[in-house]
């Protein structure tokens, strides 16, 4: 299946997060809370793997999705915006004044869009890196989740492509062979193996302890407290309980958004993201383009 040539922005929506808790007191003083329902967990139609449609506000779920080329990542920082990452104001397409030398949205003319990936050099498309058969994105097996290593190589949702490796994503770590937030996993809370008694504990900051996370206004998550903070950018947790990105997505504002690495980005701003994505950090030092104008939080 061919993926779209270029990731379209996308309008980040806000996140609602109901309390979902309810505490039943009884006369021995025991005390139960019943899992959160999360936020809304917004979705749209993406190609890649890890994800199958959006979430209900009911109960969360899995594989919110966006539109556009693939690959993931728990903790991105701020990059620079689209805009200043293409050339000179030359032309106006429409609303946007753009640079139709360099502007892989624009390459050439207004509208003409090079393949996710690719540079605009003189207002002509080039990749620098290799073109997978049956897909026109130019990709780098470095680091590309749904092409790690080798092409059709696709990586799992909690994990990235890290030196053409699959990999935890930054922010989790392997415990049994499974990528898990060790600062709120109930079963893996601070360490790998460390499980909470969920009857009376919950994981809060790594640490099994007695409290209740309606009581802190925040949301129970399987045994975890997150924050709004927490849901806005929990690539497993992604606007609601349970609503985990797929490989090729980061969350953004309680939405999983679609992202690609260049051949041609190292650092941010990148040329080869154009102006309908930001550039942005994946973990330390990886340069990716995020679909929409916001980097994860």
């Amino acid at each position: 299946m061919t993926r779209p040539r270029r990731i379209a922005a996308v309008l980040l929506g806000a996140i609602t997060v109901a309390s979902g808790c309810t505490i039943l007191l009884g006369e021995n003083k025991d005390f139960h809370e019943t899992s959160g329902t999360g936020g809304a967990g917004a979705s749209s139609s993406q190609q890649g793997s890890g994800g199958t449609g959006g979430t209900s506000p009911a109960t969360g779920g899995s594989g919110a999705s966006t539109t556009g080329t693939s690959q993931a990542a728990s903790t991105a920082s701020t990059g620079t915006s689209a805009s200043s990452s293409t050339g000179p104001c030359t032309s106006s397409c429409g609303a946007s004044c753009v640079d139709l030398t360099s502007d892989p949205s624009n390459c050439g003319s207004c509208g003409k869009a090079c393949a996710a990936g690719d540079v605009c050099q003189g207002g002509t498309c080039h990749c620098a890196g290799t073109t997978c058969a049956g897909d026109d994105a130019c990709t780098t097996l470095k680091n590309t989740p749904l092409d790690c290593g080798s092409c059709g190589n696709a990586c799992q949702p909690t994990q990235t492509c890290s030196g053409g490796t699959c990999a935890c994503r930054p922010g989790l770590e392997s415990c049994a062979g499974k990528c898990v937030d060790l600062t709120h996993d109930a079963d893996n809370c601070g360490a790998c193996g460390t499980i909470c008694n969920q009857s009376t504990q919950r994981c809060l900051a790594a640490a099994c302890k007695a409290t209740l996370c309606n009581s802190m206004g925040q949301i129970n998550c399987s045994g975890s407290c997150y924050s709004a903070a927490d849901l806005a950018s929990d690539p497993l947790n992604c606007g609601a309980c349970e609503n985990t990105c797929a490989a090729d997505q980061v969350c953004v504002g309680g939405m999983c958004q679609a992202y690609f690495p260049s051949p041609s980005c190292t650092a941010c701003p990148c040329p080869a993201c154009g102006s309908s994505t930001v550039c942005c950090l994946l973990g330390a030092a990886t340069a990716i383009c995020v679909a929409g104008s916001t980097c994860p939080g």
